[in-house]
C-alpha cells in the first residue's frame, strides 16, 4: 500500500468513531445512549423549588472518560478527559464532530510555561454558538492530561442559575 493511502486509511480510522461513536451537542439522550451505552452514573441537579435543571451522565469509551450534560431533554455539554493531552487534530476534530461539523477558530494561551489553555468557538454565527476549551500541562507538579469540554450558552446559563439557588450538588 502506499504512504499516501496508508495515511488516508489511518485518518479515517480516526475520524470513523469521531462522526458515529461520539455524541454532539442538541441530541436527546435516546441519541446520546444510542452513541456511549449505558451510563457509569447519573447525577441530577435541581432548583430551589425541586425542578430539575440539568443532568449529567457518565461514560468510559475507550479509556476516555466522558460527562454529558443535558438540560430540558438535550446535550448543552460534553466533557472529555483522559490522560494524556488531546493533539490539536484531535481538538479539531472532535470540536467539529460535537458541533455537527459546524467550523471553528482555535486560540491558544499559555500560562507561564506549565499549563496550556486552548479555546474553540464556532465561526458561523449560527446559535447555539459551541465553544470549547482544552486545559493541559502541568500545576504544582500534578500533570494534567486531556481535558476537552465542548459547550453552550444554555449550559453556562444552567449552572448560574445552579448557583442562584444554591444546589450545586446533585440531587436524588
Amino acid at each position: 500500500m502506499r504512504a499516501s493511502n496508508l495515511f488516508f486509511a489511518g485518518l479515517i480510522s480516526v475520524l470513523a468513531p469521531l462522526s458515529t461513536g461520539w455524541s454532539r451537542i442538541g441530541e436527546t439522550m435516546d441519541e446520546v445512549l444510542a452513541h456511549y451505552g449505558d451510563p457509569l452514573s447519573t447525577e441530577v441537579y435541581r432548583g430551589s423549588r425541586g425542578n430539575e435543571i440539568l443532568q449529567e451522565i457518565r461514560f468510559l469509551v475507550d479509556d476516555v472518560n466522558v460527562v454529558v450534560t443535558m438540560v430540558e431533554g438535550k446535550c448543552v455539554r460534553i466533557y472529555y478527559t483522559q490522560p494524556e493531552p488531546f493533539s490539536d487534530f484531535m481538538i479539531r476534530a472532535l470540536m467539529e464532530t460535537n458541533s455537527g461539523g459546524r467550523r471553528g477558530k482555535l486560540s491558544e494561551f499559555q500560562s507561564g510555561s506549565e499549563v496550556e489553555l486552548k479555546t474553540w468557538t464556532t465561526i458561523d454565527r449560527k446559535e447555539p454558538e459551541i465553544t470549547g476549551k482544552v486545559l493541559s500541562g502541568t500545576i504544582e507538579g500534578d500533570t494534567i492530561g486531556g481535558n476537552l469540554e465542548v459547550s453552550t450558552l444554555e449550559y453556562v446559563r444552567a449552572q448560574a442559575l445552579l448557583n442562584i439557588t444554591g444546589q450545586r450538588k446533585p440531587q436524588p
